[in-house]
């Protein structure tokens, strides 16, 4: 069974290498890129991604589908599932953020978010880790530690804090602001 994945694995990539490929060079939107170290990748990271990005270390300005890599950054929005050991997004994200160490969504964060830590500007579903930590949160932060400015949902964890709270903004085990 092994075997078989590791083959198809291979063989997607030969084929999203060839389709690629034979793109025009001025094309800004790309099935695949595969990065090393900027600006050891396949493409420019200017360029959009719409499909599978593999890499150790990657930027990308956008990118949509599945991610995955050591350590991912994405300068623009990002939409799709993003497996990595840290994940950027400065700008907007929505989908599954799965990371090993970290995810940090500057912006707004629609989906899920599982790391050991998780930081969304603005979120908007469920932050699941060991501490998760956002500018606002609309759902639930589910963790050691939770800390948010404002929550409309609710917060389960050994200590909560809802800064914009006036009563008992700080809890242990539940929060919540409805």
């Amino acid at each position: 069974m092994r075997v078989f994945a590791r083959f198809f694995v291979v063989v997607s990539v030969l084929i999203a290498l060839f389709l690629t490929a034979s793109a025009p060079a001025q094309a800004a939107t790309r099935f695949i890129q595969l990065a090393i170290w900027p600006p050891a990748q396949l493409f420019p990271q200017q360029d959009k991604v719409h499909g599978v990005r593999l890499c150790l270390y990657g930027i990308q300005q956008e990118v949509q589908g599945y991610d995955l890599g050591i350590f991912t950054r994405t300068t623009g929005k990002q939409v799709g599932l993003q497996h990595s050991i840290i994940g950027l997004v400065e700008g907007d994200f929505t989908g599954w953020q799965h990371g090993f160490v970290a995810n940090i969504v500057k912006g707004r964060c629609v989906g899920l978010q599982t790391a050991i830590y998780n930081n969304a500007g603005d979120g908007k579903g469920v932050m699941f880790g060991f501490i998760n930590m956002s500018r606002s949160m609309n759902g639930l932060q589910l963790s050691f530690f939770n800390y948010t400015n404002t929550l409309h949902g609710l917060q389960i964890g050994i200590v909560n804090i809802i800064q914009s709270k006036t009563d008992w903004p700080v809890l242990p085990i539940v929060n919540w602001s409805f």
